[in-house]
């Protein structure tokens, strides 16, 4: 059951289907941290499968690139950030600028959005919980100003456009909700760059 939360949370990540997508970053500059200690190639905790990994990289002062990479090889690039908002630990993830053969004016029209995740623990495994998507339209549905967000009529996509300041208040109002967080995903250190 681990494995299939691993790989649908890639799989969520990638594709940017079923992990909540936030038009503002979970952040504040003043938030930002940088621990080491993510640094490095990890996977799955529980697979022997090391086809799926996560790979940081330091990029500038405090952020990170991540570089997911799935079973089939193929990868994604992302500017993570780490954040430390009260007693909470958040990475904030963004897709890079996709590699792709095309115009200014098409990669103009590719809005990238944030995704994020609550960090339970850095060491000797990487644990953390996304929010889950379903829980939060239910909540939307029946609340609709309970978070400013828009939702696409025709996938039902939903883009929370509130503040970051109102994204941060909304996750720790909620962390605690036994449906708003899914089970955390544990990921174990394949690679460490130091």
């Amino acid at each position: 059951m681990k494995r299939n939360r691993w790989l649908g949370m890639l799989v969520a990540l990638v594709g940017l289907g079923g992990c909540v997508q936030t038009l503002q970053p979970a952040y504040q500059a003043k938030d930002l941290i940088f621990e080491p200690g993510l640094l490095g190639v990890w996977k799955d905790g529980d697979s022997s499968d090391s086809r799926g990994q996560w790979e940081f990289r330091r990029d500038g002062k405090q952020g990170y690139q991540l570089v997911i990479t799935d079973n089939n090889g193929k990868t994604g690039k992302f500017q993570a950030h780490l954040a430390r908002v009260d007693d909470l630990t958040l990475i904030d993830l963004v897709p890079e600028r996709p590699a792709v053969d095309a115009s200014e004016t098409y990669l103009y029209y590719l809005l990238p959005t944030h995704t994020f995740f609550v960090v339970d623990q850095l060491e000797p495994e990487l644990q953390m919980r996304a929010m889950n998507v379903q829980w939060l339209g239910k909540q939307l549905e029946a609340e609709p100003g309970l978070l400013a967000h828009e939702s696409r009529e025709r996938d039902k996509r939903l883009l929370v456009t509130a503040s970051t300041k109102e994204l941060q208040q909304f996750i720790r109002q909620h962390r605690n909700h036994d449906e708003a967080f899914g089970e955390p995903s544990h990921l174990v250190r394949l690679a460490d760059p130091r």
